[in-house]
């Protein structure tokens, strides 16, 4: 279900590419008319460097492996299937360098639409630890390119974070988090807060240390409610 790509190099102004593993959805060559909505997924520090592989350790690539082996494990099954079936998802990999290049992330998205029956309307971006990071910072870079993003135990510059008050917005992070602080993310909420239009709302985990990714991504609601986010209803 899962397969690995490298992506192509649209422009001549790109430093680099990603490699990437995508999934379509088992019913996509059913109807050429229909478009699919997008998960881009943005992985954690720890799965830097290949193989690609790596990548499935966490987040919305296990989701998708497990429904292709049956090996459910620690996955909700239930949140297995949703994602599967209902979303192309793209999750690229940092090679070498610490951190997300949002001009890279930005083509790549650039070539998904233009290779697949990606919904515009309903392209979402979710990441956990360095992806929680690069979730807000691509977000920040292109305000009105997402329907909803969904970042993971990550943070991001306050003084930029204004320009996402229109855009629904979904963060979890660890009480306990001795990695990324949990003001981190706070902070970020607290400052959309003081937008009138605000739609960001956050999800504290009392008891939870750095890893808020597994049970957030077992949580079959939050699929469900980035079904209901497309640009399409934003002002």
């Amino acid at each position: 279900m899962l397969k690995a790509f490298t992506q192509k190099k649209l422009s001549n102004t790109l430093p680099f590419v990603y490699d990437y593993l995508l999934s379509l959805p088992p019913d996509y060559n059913n109807n050429n008319s229909v478009r699919w909505p997008l998960i881009l997924f943005l992985h954690g520090a720890g799965e830097i460097g290949s193989p690609i592989d790596k990548v499935k350790t966490h987040g919305i690539p296990k989701l998708v492996q497990s429904y292709s082996t049956g090996l459910f494990d620690d996955v909700n099954q239930e949140c297995a299937r949703f994602v599967t079936e209902k979303f192309i998802t793209c999750s690229p990999q940092v090679r070498r360098s610490y951190g997300w290049n949002v001009q890279v992330l930005k083509s790549l998205l650039d070539e998904l639409e233009q290779d697949y029956r990606v919904d515009i309307n309903r392209i979402y971006v979710t990441g956990i630890s360095m992806g929680g990071y690069g979730a807000w910072s691509l977000a920040m870079s292109s305000p009105h390119r997402f329907a909803a993003i969904l970042p993971v135990c990550g943070g991001g510059d306050c003084s930029l974070v204004k320009c996402l008050s229109h855009l629904p917005i979904w963060v979890f992070h660890g009480k306990l988090d001795d990695v990324v602080p949990v003001e981190e993310s706070e902070q970020l909420v607290k400052r959309l807060e003081r937008e009138e239009q605000g739609k960001c709302q956050l999800t504290i985990y009392p008891t939870l240390k750095h890893d808020s990714w597994t049970d957030t991504y077992n949580n079959l609601e939050i699929y469900c409610w980035l079904l209901k986010q497309t640009k399409e209803t934003q002002k």
